[in-house]
């Protein structure tokens, strides 16, 4: 089992282009996969929230050493 493989979730169908729903116990969940038909999708994976989370993260360690 290769890494992309691992990254697609189960139980998943693309509905239209760009839309993923997930069945559940309790109804169907919308995600945006990493991994899809044995390709990454990058897009929709990292926002400016995570960037300045990981940049101000970095900067306290840069500080503190």
């Amino acid at each position: 089992m290769s890494l992309i493989d691992s990254l697609t979730p189960k139980d998943t169908e693309e509905i239209r282009p760009g839309l993923f729903i997930q069945k559940r116990e309790k109804g169907y969940r919308v995600l945006n996969p990493i991994a899809w038909n044995g390709k990454y999708r990058w897009r929709k994976q990292f926002s400016w929230r995570s960037v300045f989370t990981i940049a101000i993260i970095i900067f306290i360690i840069g500080m503190n050493v």
